[in-house]
């Protein structure tokens, strides 16, 4: 009863997630969470040019498709056109969704992700938060260890995942879906973390918090698989996006910000996993 329970709020969180996106878009234009991006130096704005032009590999694939289609037959072309389309999107979101490439991508545009959720969180509860470079910077590093975090873990939980399925093999089928959950858990955990830096949490409390939150990470990540598909400037939108969304959800349904302030843990002290 109680597993089943969780389940039930794990796919409310979920839902609730979801529907909060429209919400953010409204609340990105109200409040122009983009506005202040640019004080950031110029290391920051290289991160954002090298996610963008990661974007172009899927236009790049699509435009090389063009070129090698035969047009001076328009029947023949538009016949294999929908064949063609959908192995050309196949191929690129297996390459965007590997778990080398998201999490590159997510530490790319970590300076997007750190921007709008200290933003986010100053505009719904009034909260001061450090956006300085220094700051920053010590966000970036804790990025790229969320990120190989994240993917050690997703490699260990899709082994072990493979092995259940393995043994009761009249399941076998639905190991695809099991797999593709365990990716978007912990692209989501990625964006969720930036959140709970902000109430000091270490990554190790962080991870521990979320799972409270199951619901919140598969509804950021799904969005963040689906945004990355997007060509050009998918990888910007994504995160940009989902951090506004995640922070909305988690001031709705957590009380992480009710709680007394935590001390903040020096940066050589803090305790990673």
């Amino acid at each position: 009863m109680k597993y089943l329970n969780e389940t039930k709020e794990h796919y409310t969180q979920f839902l609730y997630t979801l529907f909060t996106y429209p919400q953010a878009v409204s609340f990105i234009r109200i409040h122009k969470i983009w506005s202040g991006f640019w004080k950031y130096s110029w290391a920051s704005k290289i991160l954002i040019v090298a996610a963008i032009l990661s974007g172009l590999k899927f236009l790049q694939s699509i435009v090389h498709w063009f070129d090698k289609a035969d047009t001076s037959d328009p029947l023949a072309a538009m016949s294999v056109m929908g064949t063609m389309m959908v192995d050309v999107v196949s191929r690129e979101y297996e390459y965007l969704t590997s778990g080398s490439m998201r999490y590159l991508m997510i530490i790319l545009v970590e300076i997007v992700i750190f921007h709008v959720s200290r933003k986010t969180l100053e505009i719904l509860i009034n909260k001061e938060s450090d956006s300085t470079m220094k700051a920053f910077i010590h966000a970036q590093i804790r990025m790229i260890k969320v990120a190989f975090f994240c993917y050690v873990m997703e490699m260990v939980f899709g082994l072990g995942t493979k092995a259940v399925f393995g043994v009761f093999g009249a399941f076998q089928f639905l190991q695809p879906a099991a797999l593709f959950l365990i990716q978007v858990f912990f692209m989501g955990f990625a964006v969720l973390d930036n959140y709970l830096e902000q109430f000091n949490l270490t990554i190790k409390e962080s991870f521990k918090y979320t799972r409270n939150f199951i619901g919140v990470a598969l509804g950021c990540g799904l969005s963040m698989q689906l945004f990355f598909l997007v060509p050009v400037m998918g990888p910007v939108i994504a995160p940009f996006l989902a951090a506004v969304t995640a922070t909305i959800a988690m001031v709705e349904l957590s009380d992480l910000h009710l709680r007394p302030a935590l001390k903040p843990i020096p940066v050589e002290e803090e305790v990673y996993v």
